[in-house]
Parts: structure tokens; C-alpha cells; sequence
């Protein structure tokens, strides 16, 4: 068969990774309403799915007794944050009613807190402490904090109650709702607006503190269909409006916020809401916020010494949601970044999530050092929450076909098209020898004939082409659309589509630029992240700054290391960029050899450095002449 169609497909597709984090969905074509998966389902396996395994089991162990858990509502034990009245046994009990299965039995605690929290509701609704709301508020009060944690018991009271049918949750949770309503007058007055800036917009302020109850309230409205928590969700996101910037103190609380305005939009249509948070998203981005290795900070900044696993789930869920009403394959792109970097980073070997620290300078973070600091009063729940969502999104259906979103190992039921399908997704990332193999089985179900349908394949930004594209062996030609490998044909069972993507080694500024190196010259690129695939290269360095590292380009203009062993990829440390032949030669013939590696195959107590600056050599060079004995002495040392 002639390879010219393929051709085309590489050509195509190549475009589509060219245009990296900044493709967007095709303008003819309307994108539809799109019904996700039931993350109950989902049978997720791999790395991911492990994490999610490891965090869920989290729950069952200590500190996590029916008592740590309530105090911040009875205040029977002294525990850290009892102050945020509902934050941990709120976001206790919302994951485990999502997740609780055969595999993951509710961890003891969960029925006794359900069954006994509302009995801590005062009389006007809310949990905590009583204050009158007609009183000035001040930074790191116990009013400001309880209305963080009253939040989260709202999501977690309403969650609980659909999960498991139980109407004496509901009306908890629409007493709350009322609280929220009722105390609108105190706590959006334009008379006040001075007041609350005051606090600062840090976990322990009014900015932070108060808005995060949109997302209850929303969910509260689609359970009771009660139009006043609706209107008061809406009061709450036109006065955020007014208090919304980057940068501020708390990534977590502002992107709660930023996900109950993309909520706002689906229940409401007013596609005002959709735009505000897409300029969110690209402020975001282009202004550095968002870093390298796909996540942000604790502070919502371009530099902050850590992180935390609440922001980086919290983060993962706004991609996602924004990829779901718009249609445009950069989120997708941006959720694949953070999963397997900073996501994967920022989970302890216990299951657990929290903070890791950061070296930086002024343009942002650098490098990672020391374990992650395990947070069991509030990441421990939102990191395990953000998995347990992603699997809705892992596929999704909608009367244009069914979407695989990520190259990840799952299988789980569709419907599309009037039908019910079940799709097997199996990945095989080669990201060393530059490919990674997508197989797909898309299997009607209750009939033994070929059903007709849609299959969209997402083309990710790190794919440089496509190699090879069959059926069962047989080759085909899909076009792409809307940043998607598109098939359409009658699909049955035994048959499975594979798809071959080709990648390579780049280097990327800060802000996801890629950065084009020239054949026969010498490149020195400062602040750059080495990233193949998905997936960003960390480099062990103890001393402080980035550091210099060498590479090669060919003719092609493609990039590479010195060397590669297995998942490790081999280059040499430079006393700095502007270094001479002369100097590089001298290094390789005494220099320290650098290791690189992905994430997950790094170190967690030692400092990875994921930005260097990079001197890149012509293939030929006489500089080069002592790389063979060098690479034979970087292999011999590890």
C-alpha cells in the first residue's frame, strides 16, 4: 500500500503538535453536549490508577478516627484547623461516598460521622462557633475560617446525601444552604467591601474563605431544583468578580471558585461565565502561574517556595471541566502535563498528599528537594477526589461518537448513539526510542453485528506524528479534527484500533514555548525544562540554580542527550552557558555525569532540578571527540 496517505496523516498531525498547548478546537465544527463516564465504572489500572488505590486506602488509617475527624465541628479533641469548622470531616465524607466499592469498604468512621454531624448544625444552619455576621471580620478569626470549612461540609452534605439516598442529609445541607442565603446581606454589602479586603486574601481570609460555597450551592440547586440557592451562587460569583486577581495568596481557594463558575455556566448557559473563566485559564498560563511541570503553587504564584496537593486537584478538575464545555484539546493537554509531573510529585509514599518545596528564582520554581510533607487535614482528600474525577473524563460519549482523551489503561461502559459500548483503552509509552502505542477496543454490547459510530482519538500535544495507524493489522488513513484522530466505521468485538505516535526530546521555556534549536550551530538556551512526551526530565542537583547541561542536534535539527539507558537519559554537568569547545571537551573528559529522569522513576528526598540552562552541540563537533569514553564512564558509574 502506498505510505503517501500516512503522510499526510504525520504532516497533519504534526501541525496539531506544533501548535502545542495553544490548539484549539476546530471553529467549524460545534461542539456538542458530552456525557462523561461514571467514575464508579471505571476499572483504572497503571500508575494512575494506583495513586488513586493508594490514596483512597489512605482514609482507613490513622489519624482518621470518628473523633479527629469531627472536631471541627463538636471540638471534642484539640486538633490542628478545628477552627475551619466542616473542612476535613466535610471532604471525609464527600470522597468516601464517592468512592466507596468492594475494593475500598467506607473506612469506619464514615457511617458514624454521617449519621451523628448534623447534630453540631446550629440553629441558623451553619457549624462552628456562633458570631454575628453584622460585625467587622478580621484576618484569621474563627468567623473567616468557619465559613471555609462551613463550604466544604456543603459539597460533602450534599454529596453524601445523593450517594446514599439519605434525606436527613439533604436537610442539613439545605439548612446550610439557608445559612448562606440568609447571611447574603452581611456578607456581600458594598458598604463592607474595605473590610474584607483587609484580611488579605491568604486560607485565613474573607477572599479566600467565603466564595468556595458557590460549589455547594450549586450542587445544592441541582438536587432540590430550589431557585433561591441558585440566585445566591450567582449573587456570590458577581461580587468574586470584584476581588478576583493573579496573583493571590491561595491557589486552592481561588480555584474552587473558578470551578463553581465554570459550574455556573452549565447550569445556567450564560456563556459570559465560560468566557470569564477561559481568560481565567489563559491569564493563568501565559503570565507563568501555572508551572512547568503543569501545576501551581500554594500561593497563586509565578514563585512560591511549595506547593499543595489541594491546588494541583483542584487545578486538574478546571482543565477538564473547561475541555468539557468547550471542546479544546490544550486543557486535555495541560491535565496530561500535571498528572504525570507535579501531580505524580506531590504524593507521599504512603498514599498520602501535601506540600513539596520548591527552589526558585525570579522568573519561578526550579528544582524540588526534601519528601513531600504529608497534609492529612485537607490534601490527603483532594488529591484522591481529583483521580477519582479524571476517570469520568478518561473517555466520554456525546452524538458526534465516542472521545479517548488520554493514554492511560482503563476500561469502562459508554453509551453513544442510543447504544451501550464498552471501551478497553491499553497504552504503551516508548517515549525513550521516541513512540508510544494507543490500542482501542470498542465493543457494542448486547449484539454479536458491527455497529456503526464515531471513534475520536485525542493527538497529544508531545506527538511530534504518526507512525502507523491500522485495524487488526490493516492500515488505515483517519483524519484529523478538532485536534482528534478521527474513525468512523462500524466497530465490533476482537477488533482493535492501534495507533503508533511518534515524539521526540525538546526543550520548553517557562511558559510552554517550544523552543526550535538550528542544525550546525551551537544553541545556548537559559531557563529551559527538557521535556519528552509527557513528561518533564528532572536532573539530580544539590547545589542552588539551574544547571548547565549538553546536548547534541542533528542535521534534522532534532534534539538529544548524550546517551540513553533504559528510562535514563545521560549528559554532563558545564561550569555554565556561555562556555567554549574548549570548556566542553574539558568536561567530558572529567565532568560529573548527569542522570535525567521522569518523575517517577526519581528520587523523593533529593533535589531534582526540572529547569537548566543548555548548551547544544552540532553532531560532529570536535568538542564531542571524547563522548564515546565519556558515556562508557557515565555508564560504569551508575
Amino acid at each position: 500500500m502506498s505510505q503517501k496517505p500516512l503522510v499526510a496523516i504525520v504532516n497533519i498531525v504534526l501541525l496539531f503538535a506544533q501548535a502545542a498547548f495553544t490548539n484549539a478546537a476546530d471553529p467549524s465544527r460545534t461542539w456538542p453536549k458530552i456525557k462523561l463516564l461514571n467514575p464508579k465504572e471505571v476499572k483504572l489500572s497503571g500508575a494512575i490508577g494506583d495513586s488513586l488505590d493508594r490514596g483512597v486506602k489512605r482514609l482507613a488509617k490513622p489519624p482518621y478516627s470518628l473523633e479527629w475527624l469531627r472536631s471541627d465541628v463538636s471540638f471534642e479533641t484539640n486538633r490542628i484547623f478545628t477552627n475551619y469548622s466542616g473542612d476535613a470531616s466535610g471532604r471525609f465524607l464527600e470522597l468516601v461516598a464517592l468512592t466507596r466499592s468492594e475494593d475500598h469498604p467506607a473506612p469506619a468512621a464514615f457511617r458514624p460521622l454521617m449519621e451523628t454531624v448534623s447534630k453540631y448544625q446550629k440553629a441558623d444552619g451553619h457549624f462552628g462557633k456562633e458570631h454575628d455576621y453584622s460585625k467587622p471580620l478580621k484576618q484569621n478569626t474563627t468567623p473567616i475560617t468557619m465559613l471555609w470549612g462551613n463550604a466544604r461540609m456543603l459539597v460533602g452534605l450534599v454529596t453524601c446525601a445523593e450517594e446514599l439516598h439519605d434525606p436527613k442529609l439533604l436537610e442539613a445541607a439545605k439548612r446550610l444552604g439557608d445559612f448562606y442565603v440568609n447571611s447574603n446581606k452581611h456578607l456581600t454589602s458594598p458598604a463592607r467591601e474595605a473590610e474584607y479586603r483587609s484580611s488579605g486574601t491568604y486560607g485565613d481570609s474573607y477572599t479566600c474563605c467565603y466564595f468556595p460555597a458557590m460549589e455547594g450551592l450549586n450542587l445544592l440547586y441541582l438536587a432540590t431544583k430550589d431557585e433561591r440557592y441558585l440566585k445566591q451562587a450567582k449573587r456570590m460569583a458577581e461580587w468574586f468578580f470584584k476581588f478576583d486577581t493573579l496573583p493571590t495568596d491561595h491557589s486552592h481557594g481561588n480555584l474552587c471558585d473558578w470551578r463553581s463558575i465554570v459550574q455556573l455556566y452549565e447550569i445556567t448557559g450564560e456563556k459570559r461565565y465560560l468566557d470569564l473563566a477561559c481568560a481565567k485559564w489563559d491569564a493563568a498560563m501565559n503570565g507563568g502561574y501555572i508551572w512547568p511541570i503543569g501545576g501551581v503553587g500554594e500561593h497563586f504564584y509565578v514563585s512560591f517556595k511549595g506547593d499543595e496537593g489541594c491546588s494541583e486537584s483542584d487545578l486538574l478538575r478546571f482543565h477538564l471541566d473547561l475541555w468539557r464545555m468547550t471542546g479544546e484539546v490544550r486543557y486535555l493537554d495541560m491535565a496530561e502535563r500535571l498528572l504525570l509531573n507535579q501531580y505524580a510529585a506531590n504524593q507521599c509514599p504512603n498514599g498520602g498528599y501535601g506540600m513539596r518545596l520548591y527552589d526558585n528564582d525570579a522568573t519561578g520554581p526550579i528544582a524540588t528537594h526534601n519528601p513531600v510533607e504529608e497534609w492529612p487535614f485537607c490534601c490527603n482528600f483532594h488529591g484522591p477526589l481529583g483521580l477519582y474525577f479524571l476517570k469520568g473524563y478518561l473517555a466520554a460519549s456525546s452524538d458526534q461518537g465516542i472521545f479517548v482523551n488520554f493514554p492511560l489503561d482503563f476500561t469502562a461502559p459508554v453509551k453513544a448513539g442510543g447504544r451501550d459500548w464498552r471501551i478497553a483503552v491499553q497504552s504503551n509509552p516508548r517515549y525513550s526510542v521516541g513512540e508510544a502505542d494507543l490500542e482501542v477496543e470498542l465493543v457494542p454490547q448486547g449484539q454479536t453485528d458491527a455497529t456503526h459510530t464515531t471513534l475520536w482519538l485525542r493527538v497529544p500535544a508531545w506527538s511530534t506524528g504518526v507512525k502507523s495507524a491500522s485495524i487488526n493489522g490493516a492500515v488505515i488513513s483517519p483524519p484529523v479534527e478538532g485536534g482528534y484522530l478521527r474513525i468512523e466505521r462500524d466497530f465490533k468485538a476482537g477488533e482493535k484500533v492501534k495507533i503508533t505516535f511518534l515524539t521526540e526530546l525538546f526543550a520548553e521555556g517557562r511558559k510552554f514555548q517550544r523552543q526550535r534549536i538550528e542544525p550546525g550551530k551551537i544553541s545556548r538556551l537559559r531557563d529551559v525544562a527538557l521535556v519528552l512526551g509527557p513528561q518533564v526530565l528532572f536532573a539530580p542537583q544539590e547545589p542552588a540554580g539551574r544547571p548547565t547541561l549538553l546536548a547534541t542536534v542533528n542535521a534534522a535539527g532534532k534534539l538529544e542527550l548524550l546517551a540513553r539507558e533504559e528510562n535514563d537519559y545521560i549528559s554532563v554537568a558545564l561550569p555554565g552557558p556561555d562556555v567554549n569547545e574548549a570548556q566542553i571537551a574539558t568536561a567530558l573528559e572529567s565532568a560529573p555525569p548527569v542522570l535525567l529522569h521522569p518523575w517517577q522513576y526519581s528520587s523523593t528526598n533529593r533535589r531534582m532540578a526540572f529547569l537548566c540552562d543548555l548548551v547544544v552541540l552540532p553532531k560532529g563537533s570536535t568538542a564531542l571527540k571524547g563522548l564515546t569514553a565519556f558515556v562508557d564512564r557515565a555508564r560504569s558509574a551508575r
